[in-house]
């Protein structure tokens, strides 16, 4: 057999290879695409932030958007600290070296139609939603940390009061569109129909390549 011949299968061989290896990629790329699309389609994005001192001030979003567009969801996060009973506060609750932890009943958290989404798997992050049926449409978020509640058993003189506390919680509020999906979802789902369909083609074309090589063979 002449060295033409047979440097004729390896060619084939080699091409056969880098078939099988585009494929792989083309594949690989879009099913990331299409993960993309998924995570961006249903992921939240924070409209507003607030930093929550326990001096008695209130703050305020702008307006929310109507229920039947958007999901929301308010994250308060961190500590604060009281400077002469050496309690450690969280949005919900208190707790003094070796306690367990207590409500301290000190956050004012408005619409009312916000309630606790139960645990977060993150110390001192708690998450509330709104309720089932409710509309926010219209309404801020409007929240404050009463400093009466918090200071109600530790029987300060009013001149102490003010320098009660010292830190800040965070308050975030997360936004999520529920129908109209957005300009990246949209991209991202573009790119993965695009290369799972170059896959799937480059997937058919190199299976006839082998099975021609393979009758031609035999």
């Amino acid at each position: 057999m002449s060295s033409q011949h047979r440097g004729k299968p390896v060619e084939r061989g080699a091409q056969a290879c880098l078939g099988w290896l585009l494929t792989a990629l083309y594949l690989l790329g879009g099913l990331v695409s299409l993960a993309g699309a998924v995570k961006e389609g249903t992921a939240y994005r924070a409209v507003a932030y607030l930093e929550l001192a326990p001096d008695g001030r209130e703050h305020r979003t702008r307006p929310l958007r109507s229920s039947a567009r958007y999901d929301y969801r308010v994250v308060i996060d961190g500590t604060f600290r009281g400077r002469f009973n050496g309690a450690t506060y969280d949005a919900v609750e208190v707790w003094s070296p070796g306690e367990e932890p207590a409500p301290h009943n000190g956050l004012e958290l408005m619409p009312g139609a916000l309630i606790p989404a139960g645990p977060s798997g993150t110390p001192h992050r708690h998450v509330f939603v709104p309720a089932p049926e409710s509309d926010l449409a219209g309404q801020p978020v409007v929240a404050r940390l009463d400093p009466d509640r918090l200071t109600a058993d530790m029987y300060l003189p009013p001149r102490e009061q003010a320098r009660a506390f010292e830190g800040a919680l965070r308050l975030v509020v997360w936004e999520r569109g529920r129908s109209r999906p957005s300009a990246g979802t949209a991209g991202y789902a573009a790119l993965a129909a695009l290369l799972l369909s170059i896959s799937l083609w480059r997937l058919r074309y190199v299976c006839r390549s082998r099975y021609r090589d393979d009758s031609l063979a035999h």
